[in-house]
């Protein structure tokens, strides 16, 4: 049986993951709209980027014949500088410059103390086609969720760049790809794995560039096991965006 808390615990989890974002910056995508657009990230070397992950989540469920709502934000500012290739992947130095996180449930308000992370920095290793190859310095990042609960931001970064195709696209092409995302705890763990199915819409003129419109679909399942209070947990669901 879940309880109140373990159940504001999921939600939170679910809004996180259901809330990562779907787009990149990218300098540009080499080809053209006859030939195909050859899609990879290729970062210069020592110049910034800066991305605002920003989630917002607010769900009514009912257990046991009992109704709640929970509401949670979360804000993940942080700065990613290109620092070369290793073995062909891009490596970045994440700089953590932001972060905040905000539930409300019947249990009461929650934000965590985040200030010991703000500021942190750990290398992160993506491949040209965007498979995150290395976050685990993310994992070390670590906050209380409650009085006991401890989390870590690993899962702001384990999919955070969309995998593009290997071959060629143009507007009306479509590619999938199957993400695995681990939300671990001190308490147990939650999988979210989901199918994607990837559109190239079209091609649109962006603060000077010409980019890529891509539209993402998505199916999942949940999957999850733990202990709290000396009782053992398990989680399972669908989840689809």
């Amino acid at each position: 049986m879940k309880t109140i808390k373990q159940i504001t615990y999921f939600i939170l989890m679910a809004g996180i993951i259901a809330f990562t974002p779907a787009c990149s910056v990218k300098k540009n995508a080499y080809g053209d709209a006859k030939s195909g657009y050859k899609m990879e990230y290729r970062m210069p070397k020592g110049e910034p980027l800066q991305y605002d992950l920003v989630s917002e989540f607010n769900s009514n469920m009912k257990v046991m014949g009992q109704e709640f709502d929970v509401e949670s934000n979360a804000r993940n500012l942080f700065t990613l500088t290109p620092a070369g290739l290793s073995n062909g992947n891009n490596l970045f130095n994440v700089t953590i410059d932001t972060v905040f996180m905000y539930i409300n449930s019947p249990g009461g308000e929650i934000v965590p103390d985040m200030a010991g992370i703000q500021g942190s920095e750990f290398l992160f290793e993506v491949s040209p086609k965007g498979m995150e190859i290395d976050c685990s310095g993310a994992e070390e990042l670590k906050y209380k969720l409650g009085e006991s609960e401890e989390m870590n931001l690993s899962s702001d970064f384990m999919t955070f760049f969309p995998d593009l195709p290997d071959r060629p696209v143009k507007p009306g092409d479509r590619w999938s790809n199957v993400d695995t995302l681990v939300e671990k705890s001190s308490s147990g763990f939650l999988q979210f794995i989901t199918q994607n199915e990837n559109t190239i819409e079209s091609v649109e003129p962006f603060d000077g560039f010409d980019c890529l419109m891509i539209r993402t679909t998505y199916t999942g399942s949940i999957h999850g096991e733990g202990s709290m209070q000396e009782a053992d947990t398990k989680t399972s669901g669908s989840i689809v965006g």
